[in-house]
């Protein structure tokens, strides 16, 4: 092994923590328990690992339409893939469309937000949690009954206060056209959305790079806010998985170091981020020990 090389791994070895390093996450997918879920559900935990194991995506989410994916899955695919696997869900949230006209809206109404929850908190007792505290229901939306939750974003957020949890807003919804949008790229500049982007929402999904760009704290029309954007696949087969990911920085690939840094946009990149030609690793204590004492002597 070549001495520098050499050096970096034993440097390693000694520490016992890593420096921030730029890790792949995909908090955006469906599992097979999804009811849109297009894969071969017979194989898809068999599948996911052997993708996994050819894709570098750090930390998976699943977030099925308005459930939970299944606990025994998740912990498979974490433990044979070696990957940190997130439980989530992709809610309907029935609005009024923030601030657009009255007369411009309906009742059938809504658009997506993405929870993601930690690991170490009880998934399953904080998703029957939202949907008690929450106002859960039934509307029928163009023939078909959708559930929903009817809560306003502030007491989603203050019910999932406790939880830890993460919340994203993806799309958003009508049962025709809900002004020509369905996702959040087209509401940026809408001043109710900006209000709880500013103070509730973890971050945000974009489809579009230039929308992000327009959360960069310079843009009048956002209001000059700085708020972290993120992309992601919405896979529905897991071969999807890791098709649009997002960098973030952390030092581990665990949810809180993911938390930490969704909340801090510039340790976020939605496109590779540039690695410096050089920069500090850690210093070795023993040698500095050496070159003191032969100083001294």
């Amino acid at each position: 092994m070549p001495v520098i090389q050499e050096f970096e791994a034993s440097l390693r070895r000694c520490s016992p923590a890593q420096c921030g390093q730029w890790r792949t996450v995909d908090l955006h997918n469906h599992s097979p328990s999804s009811h849109d879920f297009r894969g071969n559900k017979d194989t898809a935990l068999d599948d996911a690992i052997a993708h996994l194991s050819a894709k570098p995506v750090d930390v998976v989410m699943f977030t099925d339409h308005h459930k939970l994916p299944d606990a025994e899955f998740v912990a498979e695919l974490s433990k044979r893939s070696g990957r940190t696997i997130l439980r989530g869900t992709e809610l309907n949230v029935f609005v009024d469309a923030w601030s657009k006209p009255k007369p411009k809206v309906e009742k059938q109404a809504f658009f997506h937000l993405l929870v993601g929850f930690d690991p170490e908190q009880d998934a399953d007792y904080w998703f029957g949690h939202l949907k008690r505290e929450c106002g859960h229901e039934e509307r029928d939306v163009s023939g078909k009954e959708t559930h929903g939750l009817t809560a306003s974003i502030p007491d989603i957020c203050n019910a999932l206060e406790q939880a830890n949890a993460l919340i994203i807003p993806a799309h958003l919804h009508k049962k025709s056209d809900a002004f020509k949008s369905r996702s959040v790229d087209d509401i940026y500049s809408d001043p109710e959305f900006l209000k709880l982007a500013k103070e509730h929402f973890t971050a945000l999904e974009v489809t579009d790079l230039r929308t992000a760009e327009l959360f960069d704290g310079e843009h009048a029309e956002t209001g000059r806010l700085l708020k972290t954007c993120i992309r992601s696949s919405d896979a529905h087969e897991v071969t999807g998985i890791g098709e649009r990911v997002t960098w973030v920085q952390m030092e581990s690939p665990a949810f809180s170091e993911l938390k930490a840094g969704l909340e801090i946009p510039s340790r976020v990149s939605l496109v590779p981020p540039a690695v410096p030609a050089s920069y500090v690793i850690g210093i070795c204590s023993a040698t500095i020990r050496v070159r003191s004492e032969r100083r001294s002597g």
